[in-house]
């Protein structure tokens, strides 16, 4: 015992020795450096987390303000202090989408699944945005995605019922609806969309059927009453059409959609002047909607004022120069002031836009 005693004084005593009292105190007060640049370090890092959270949460009051430009310029503080703040990144992306600055809104969501947040959600926000960049391959990539890891997500079922009836391809809308409601019977939104598709493939019994079933879920809807209209107007029962309109804007009287199809199902029962009277209350509520003059430059055609007719078409073509129908039924109201070449260059534009009856004006009336 006393040996390893005297061996480690002794090693101790000549270590010592082999330093000079200068070099000792450098070592001692390089030591003491360090741990103080440890503590400056560690109360930086606070710091800048404390301040990332300070912007997260000025971001996120204008973010409820709807203030999306400021709630960014706040974000932007937040993730430059702290760039794995997922949170930040997931409001700014929300900020970006309500501003439509949709690509920026992607980055941020890409940034987020490069740092491992690869979840239900995220995928699906991915596929709205690409929805609204009109990138549906895109977006039914990341809805499948969003699906793989949560089958039990219905809004990505939704929204791939969405792609699929955007891209006309109803049977797939028809089955990503269905099982939407299936895993939430209570989302009123994917009934009236089920309906929709049913529409588009004219089967019409179950689209009154699933119109019905959104209204009873919420009857505040005044689009499901619209639509459920249009239904009954194409099954050629106008007076349940015209009911079902009107209760659509019993939820909303601005509903100018409503009102013109008002207008338009008047026209089909040869009600001309009651049309024109909707006609002027959707031009009154919406002056650039290039349908609204459409159909009111048609009543007066019907009612034999052509030249009024033709000032009600031009307004439609100013607002809308690729309405085709315009430049169609403006043609036949210059033939009847006998503007046969006025009628021929509006035909030909009618016919460059898709109409082909309008080659049948050509070839008749025409002298080219």
């Amino acid at each position: 015992m006393n040996y390893y005693i005297i061996l480690f004084f002794t090693f101790l005593f000549c270590g010592y020795s082999l330093l000079s009292q200068d070099t000792l105190n450098i070592d001692n007060l390089n030591y003491e450096e360090s741990f103080e640049d440890s503590i400056l370090r560690i109360n930086k890092i606070n710091n800048q987390i404390k301040n990332s959270q300070e912007a997260y949460n000025q971001g996120v009051d204008f973010f409820n303000q709807n203030d999306y430009e400021k709630a960014i310029l706040s974000f932007d503080k937040a993730i430059l202090l702290d760039t794995a703040f997922f949170d930040a990144y997931f409001l700014r992306y929300k900020s970006y989408y309500f501003l439509e600055q949709y690509m920026a809104g992607v980055n941020d969501l890409t940034k987020m699944l490069y740092f491992g947040k690869k979840t239900d959600t995220i995928y699906y926000e991915l596929a709205r945005s690409f929805i609204m960049l009109n990138n549906l391959e895109f977006a039914k990539k990341n809805l499948k995605k969003s699906i793989k890891h949560n089958n039990k997500f219905y809004l990505s079922f939704y929204e791939l019922g969405v792609v699929y009836f955007i891209e006309k391809n109803y049977e797939e809308s028809i089955n990503s609806f269905t099982q939407c409601i299936d895993l939430n019977p209570d989302y009123s939104y994917a009934y009236n969309d089920l309906a929709s598709a049913y529409k588009m493939i004219e089967n019409y019994e179950e689209a009154v059927k699933y119109y019905k079933m959104a209204i009873n879920l919420d009857p505040t809807l005044s689009f499901v009453y619209s639509n459920l209209g249009s239904v009954y107007r194409n099954m050629g029962d106008y007076d349940k059409a015209l009911a079902s309109y009107k209760l659509s804007l019993e939820y909303d009287s601005k509903y100018y959609i409503v009102l013109n199809n008002i207008a338009a199902l008047y026209y089909i029962m040869d009600q001309f002047e009651k049309s024109l009277s909707y006609c002027e209350q959707v031009i009154n509520i919406k002056p650039d909607y290039d349908l609204a003059y459409l159909n009111k430059g048609t009543c007066l055609y019907s009612l034999t004022k052509y030249k009024e007719a033709i000032k009600n078409f031009n307004k439609a073509i100013e607002y809308n120069d690729k309405n085709a129908q315009a430049y169609m039924n403006r043609g036949a109201a210059k033939e009847m002031i006998m503007d046969v070449d006025g009628a021929c260059k509006d035909w030909q534009r009618a016919l460059d836009l898709g109409i082909k009856d309008a080659k049948k004006y050509i070839l008749y009336d025409c002298k080219y």
